[in-house]
């Protein structure tokens, strides 16, 4: 048996472990991208993101320059050499005398020690005293990968000339009352594994992203598979962007809601009023777009008896007009249609003096290029 065990930390993994806050602050940046986020919804992630990452990225790549340019902890015929906090260069000493429990934790990747509170040595790896109160945590060594826990087992008896011997696991849960540090480490040692807290955080993060974006989710994206749905409702001010708009006289237009899920603009026409809303449903839970077609029908109803269906016109589409002639002034028009293409449902209300007829072409024609264009993956 050789004089010494080094625990040479890998160097790549070292330097993965401190860059991780930064990779995830990527990913969720790259997730908010990928569901399609804007303007101040995806600054918020961004910003979010920064400011979550920036300490632990500190945090660890002070501890990363102390583990780089400090020696790597080992086991010898003296004791355990070890570095008490990630970011210290120098190790201290525990003798094995004043090991009186150790054991081999987290499948081996890591050799727990419970030193004697009261031997010599104490105040070298607990100088700040923790080791009295309810703070403390057992110390712990890390064992790199190429480090097989049988090779660690026989270090420690071979080294330790038999006086310590690894255990099964940590200290059992003694009652708070008498020993609130052996509490305290049995509560940690209950504690989820890190499979368990990832898997809580990204269950978290898909909801949350979305959330604070003001997107869909995954689920509700184009991309996502099987799903037949638009991630965001389309332009309301660019529905008459074009030769309908020409028809109706358009002149100008003021946006007044600009969300990715409700958009909403008005139009300047001559002696009258032209407004258009779109908006995509999304669900966390059932169909979008069955939640879409239940609006739809909603604000048909809302039409009153003048609404009928038409066709040719997304899924389903209802149309309220004054035929010609109908009106006190002759060439005056009011139309409305409501119509839905999948869970974007699509408003538009016209009151003007284009000929009836006209404005009817115009406002029918404009919603279906507008739900024809729609992106459903």
């Amino acid at each position: 048996m050789a004089d010494e065990l080094v625990l040479s930390p890998a160097r790549g993994r070292l330097v993965l472990w401190a860059l991780l806050p930064l990779l995830a602050a990527a990913v969720v940046a790259g997730y908010a991208l990928a569901l399609d986020a804007t303007g101040t919804g995806l600054v918020v992630i961004l910003v979010l993101a920064a400011l979550a990452a920036a300490v632990p990225l500190a945090v660890r790549l002070v501890a990363l320059a102390g583990q780089l340019g400090g020696p790597a902890p080992r086991l010898d015929r003296v004791g355990v050499h070890l570095r008490t906090r990630p970011w210290r260069r120098r190790l201290v000493t525990l003798p094995w005398e004043e090991i009186p429990l150790a054991w081999l934790g987290g499948g081996g990747r890591w050799l727990g020690l419970s030193p004697d509170p009261r031997g010599p040595h104490a105040d070298d790896w607990d100088p700040a005293g923790t080791r009295w109160t309810r703070r403390f945590r057992p110390l712990m060594v890390p064992v790199p990968p190429s480090v097989p826990a049988d090779r660690v087992r026989a270090a420690v008896a071979a080294l330790s000339g038999g006086t310590v011997e690894l255990a099964d696991r940590g200290p059992d849960a003694p009652s708070l009352d008498e020993d609130p540090a052996g509490a305290l480490r049995a509560y940690r040692a209950r504690r989820p594994g890190p499979r368990l807290r990832l898997a809580a955080t990204l269950a978290v993060l898909v909801f949350a992203v979305p959330l604070a974006a003001g997107t869909a989710a995954p689920w509700n994206q184009p991309w996502w598979p099987g799903a037949a749905v638009a991630g965001r409702a389309p332009d309301a001010c660019a529905v008459f962007a074009g030769d309908f708009g020409a028809l109706l006289g358009v002149t100008g237009h003021e946006r007044t809601e600009a969300g990715p899920r409700y958009q909403a603009c008005t139009y300047t026409v001559p002696q009258g009023t032209l407004t258009v809303t779109a908006r995509a449903e999304h669900t966390v839970f059932g169909s979008s777009t069955a939640d879409a077609a239940g609006r739809a029908r909603e604000l048909a109803g809302a039409l009153g008896g003048a609404a009928h269906k038409v066709d040719g016109i997304g899924d389903a589409a209802w149309l309220a007009g004054n035929p010609q002639g109908t009106t006190t002034l002759i060439d005056r028009a009011v139309v409305a249609v409501v119509a839905r293409r999948a869970n974007v449902v699509l408003v538009i209300a016209y009151g003007g003096e284009t000929e009836p007829d006209a404005a009817q072409d115009a406002v029918t024609g404009a919603a279906r290029a507008t739900l024809a264009a729609l992106d459903l993956g």
